[in-house]
Order: C-alpha cells, then sequence, then structure tokens
C-alpha cells in the first residue's frame, strides 16, 4: 500500500514536477487499489474498482485534462487542388496543390 500502487500516468506528472508530490497520494484510493488487485473474486473486484472510479471521478477530480483543438483553415482564393480534411492527419496530399495567377 502507499507511494508503491500510484497509477503510470501520475508516476509521470510527479517526475516531470507539474504536480506537487503531496497530491498524489490519497490513503482511500490506495488501499482500494490494493483490495482489488489481490482480490480472486470476480464481483468482489469489479465492486472495488467502481468504488475506486467514484471516489477518483466523481470525488477526487477537479480537473480533467482534455485534448481539444478548434481547426481554422484560412486559405487564399488563389490556391488550387487543396481538399479541406476532417483531421489534421489525415489526407494531407500537397503534391497536388497549386496556386493560381
Amino acid at each position: 500500500m502507499g507511494r508503491g500502487s500510484r497509477v503510470g500516468l501520475i508516476d509521470q506528472w510527479r517526475q516531470i514536477g507539474q504536480v506537487p508530490d503531496r497530491a498524489l497520494y490519497d490513503k482511500v484510493l490506495d488501499d482500494l487499489y490494493e483490495k482489488q488487485s489481490r482480490t480472486t473474486d470476480a464481483g468482489e473486484r469489479r465492486r472495488l474498482i467502481r468504488e475506486f472510479e467514484k471516489r477518483l471521478l466523481d470525488d477526487e477530480t477537479h480537473y480533467i485534462p482534455t485534448l481539444q483543438y478548434h481547426r481554422i483553415i484560412p486559405h487564399s482564393a488563389k490556391v488550387r487542388g487543396w481538399t479541406i480534411t476532417t483531421s489534421h492527419c489525415i489526407n494531407q496530399q500537397l503534391d497536388t496543390v497549386w496556386l493560381a495567377h
């Protein structure tokens, strides 16, 4: 129990130093995590995991980082051959793009 039972993401935050070390520990969560990892009964484990999730997400979480971006695509009327895609990552084929005179 204790410091050895922290989740990997929290370990990463601690190493980066973005979160004060004292903010990373919750003895109740540590206890629930240890109990669910040691139980052999599937029903009991499910109950402990749900209790862990409820405490973590409903009672203790004050901020959840999310990835969000606004895609603004300004372009000139002179740009030809370029198609707006649904993502930053797909179909960015620029070999067919040219500028009209």
